[in-house]
């Protein structure tokens, strides 16, 4: 990032002042022009695939831009944030930012699917205060879903982390993923006892 970008505010200020914001504009990649504003911009695909989740077996999964775990994603408090959706699997789905304080209509809820082969654009902001860690998933048939590999971590900063950047970081996420012998799913493909259906079956 530009060694000008301090802040969200004091990229911009400082190419205004100097006049130089034309030449910064067409000189500095459009990724990190956003970031330094304060925009945080993605493209998010859910689709199933077939991928290899330990040695010399393949499941059939739910991934984010193919990927299990899917990918991290960072912002900073006072970010606006804008997540481009699309659903490319063959059921309905939402985007739920665990944790998150959002508008209604931007939380993922189950009132609120996204049906197979349209998308969705998420858009909201970080709050002040937020700096943590938390994650996303859906909330749609949300056991089954998350089983087959629907989720990943968020990192949100606060602009003033005393923490140094130097500082080496490892993000652990566990998942109570279950799948048999063969790499088959082991939550949807099975029935689930009557006493529990309503709660995963419905969510």
């Amino acid at each position: 990032m530009s060694s000008a970008c301090w802040s969200n505010l004091g990229c911009l200020k400082a190419h205004f002042l100097g006049n130089r914001l034309e030449a910064f504009l067409s000189s500095t990649p459009a990724g990190e022009f956003l970031q330094c504003i304060g925009i945080v911009e993605v493209e998010l695909t859910a689709s199933k695939e077939r991928i290899s989740l330990k040695p010399g077996v393949e499941s059939d999964v739910y991934a984010y831009i193919g990927r299990v775990p899917g990918p991290l994603l960072e912002a900073s408090e006072g970010d606006s944030v804008i997540i481009h959706f699309k659903n490319d699997l063959p059921e309905k789905t939402t985007v739920h930012w665990h944790g998150l304080h959002l508008p209604f209509m931007m939380d993922g809820s189950p009132f609120h699917p996204v049906e197979p082969g349209e998308t969705f654009t998420y858009t909201f902001r970080i709050h002040e205060g937020t700096a943590g860690t938390y994650w996303y998933h859906p909330h749609h048939r949300t056991a089954c879903q998350v089983g087959m590999g629907l989720y990943g971590g968020i990192i949100i900063r606060d602009p003033d982390d005393p923490l140094p950047d130097t500082l080496t970081e490892h993000l652990l996420i566990l998942s109570d993923n279950r799948f048999d012998e063969n790499g088959e799913d082991r939550i949807c493909g099975v029935r689930l006892p009557a006493e529990t259906r309503g709660r995963y079956e419905r969510t």
